[in-house]
């Protein structure tokens, strides 16, 4: 009986330690993980990022018109080109977005930022392509796509001429950096294809062929083989350099007199423009920057040593000196065309240099972070300081007035603000066929006084008919909205040489003040 309880007890002891090892071998259930994400789905989160970062920045372009040179270039496009000159930017462009939206000022803000995103993504991968991390490239594109200095690129409609230029050339490196063979024929001509719709899109990309050797040099392939891509290049910008030259663009067979916008200049006046580029470069902390204006700063040497130095640490990596020289000399070279134009120095000339420099401070705060394994969160927080830095700073820019608190100190803002109130109050205005405007200018010798004080807004005449009449397009504008309009005049006072029109008093912001119907003067008495 007690062997029988022991050999019984023992069975027991066995099928409960059976359970037991079962028990131990079955898996516990693990608490839930999130799903881990694909390359193409980080990828993905980024572009979202970018977008995001540009509509935050951007999204009050919503607000306002055309103006100035978007109206030119909707009257181009109306009536065809005389040139080939950014025939792409100033008529394809115009043509195909009024066909689709009309004269829709919002629809070509959205097209313009859509295209500027697009500029971004491209900026994106071209760091990725230098090995930077995806946190440090999206980094190196939200630098780009929010950079403060390219506020006028993205409200100035006109300024799509720079966007185009920078994707097709932003494109162009890219291909440039993957492809195998891009010297065979088919790359050949992708590649023609790309740079000549960068020139036809603004001239500023006629020094890439010089690119082409770095990409080589870059990649480590030997030179010779750039020579085929980069004499295709040349001879394509050597022939844009001639049409640009026989039509006469800016009058350069005339040779523009000293101080005309587009008059190139040598001397000293050259170290002048290069550092006062790289300060718009560099100088875009809220708490140091002051309303940008378009003029040379002969105090801003401190930049251009700053840009030195910025050179010189991302040169000193050992592993990524190649990339880094790359970015810098991109930066230099795109800048060059635009330097000696000392007379028109302009923020949006910075939408190209910067697309090649931005890849590479991001592969510097990749490089710098990169065994702290902190380069994704550190980036991150770059990204939204540097976001709401600018977000900040433009709409102080946007906001800035002159004179009183409402007129805009930047003409971007100002002139499509008074453009807008034209037209807008015009539409209530009665115009039969063939109608002939007369628009007055209002008189304020007090405000003029103030005015004149203010260096950028000095332009001859008085200055609240030079600034309507600037906003307009001489005209172009009011016409384009109102074919019934057959003649638009400006003037200060009317007189005998304005009978039969219809003359419309305006304030300084463009609203219509006053209508009158000028009589004709009485035809000769019957004998």
């Amino acid at each position: 009986m007690s062997k029988r309880s022991g050999r019984t007890s023992k069975g027991k002891g066995d099928r409960s330690g059976t359970k037991a090892s079962a028990a131990a071998r079955r898996p516990m259930p693990s608490s839930p993980r999130l799903p881990r994400l694909s390359g193409f789905q980080l990828d993905a989160a980024c572009v979202a990022v970018l977008v995001v970062a540009v509509l935050l920045v951007y999204h009050r372009v919503f607000r306002y018109f055309f103006f100035q040179d978007d109206f030119t270039s909707l009257w181009i496009a109306r009536e065809g080109p005389a040139t080939f000159w950014r025939i792409l930017s100033s008529f394809v462009y115009f043509r195909a977005t009024e066909a689709v939206f009309g004269l829709n000022p919002a629809a070509f803000h959205a097209v313009s930022l859509a295209a500027h995103a697009a500029c971004g993504v491209l900026v994106f991968l071209v760091a990725r392509a230098l090995s930077a991390g995806r946190a440090a490239s999206l980094l190196a594109a939200c630098l780009f796509v929010a950079h403060p200095s390219l506020y006028a690129s993205v409200y100035a409609i006109s300024s799509i001429g720079e966007i185009l230029s920078c994707a097709f050339a932003l494109a162009a490196v890219l291909y440039l950096s993957k492809a195998s063979r891009p010297e065979r024929p088919l790359g050949l001509l992708l590649l023609a294809a790309l740079f000549a719709a960068s020139l036809l899109s603004k001239e500023t990309t006629v020094l890439f062929p010089v690119v082409v050797f770095f990409v080589y040099w870059l990649r480590g392939l030997r030179l010779k083989r750039a020579l085929g891509p980069f004499a295709v290049l040349a001879v394509l910008a050597a022939a844009y350099a001639y049409v640009f030259y026989t039509a006469n663009v800016f009058g350069v067979r005339e040779a523009p007199a000293e101080g005309e916008p587009y008059v190139l200049t040598v001397g000293p006046a050259l170290v002048t423009s290069l550092q006062t580029y790289f300060k718009w470069t560099l100088n875009f902390l809220e708490p140091l920057r002051r309303h940008p204006m378009n003029v040379l700063d002969e105090k801003a040497s401190v930049w251009l040593l700053a840009g030195a130095v910025l050179f010189v640490l991302m040169l000193l990596s050992r592993k990524d000196r190649k990339k880094s020289a790359f970015c810098v000399l991109w930066f230099l070279i795109m800048l060059l065309p635009v330097v000696p134009l000392t007379g028109h120095p302009y923020h949006y000339y910075l939408y190209l240099p910067l697309a090649g420099l931005c890849p590479g401070i991001g592969l510097l705060v990749y490089r710098a972070l990169e065994r702290t394994r902190l380069d994704a969160a550190v980036s991150a927080a770059l990204v939204a300081l540097f976001v709401f830095n600018s977000f900040i700073l433009v709409s102080r820019i946007e906001r800035a007035t002159v004179v009183d608190s409402v007129r805009r100190k930047d003409p971007v803002f100002d002139r499509a603000i008074v453009a807008g109130n034209l037209v807008n109050d015009l539409r209530q205005v009665e115009m039969p066929e063939r109608t002939r405007l007369v628009l007055v200018s209002p008189l304020r010798p007090i405000q003029e006084g103030k005015i004149a004080e203010h260096p950028y807004l000095v332009m001859g005449g008085p200055y609240w008919d030079t600034n309507l009449r600037t906003a307009v397009a001489d005209g172009v504008g009011i016409r384009l909205f109102f074919p019934q309009v057959d003649t638009v005049a400006f003037a200060t006072e009317t007189g005998p040489q304005f009978e039969g029109f219809t003359a419309v008093g305006y304030t300084w912001d463009g609203r219509v003040r006053t209508v009158e119907r000028l009589p004709l003067a009485p035809g000769p008495s019957a004998p």
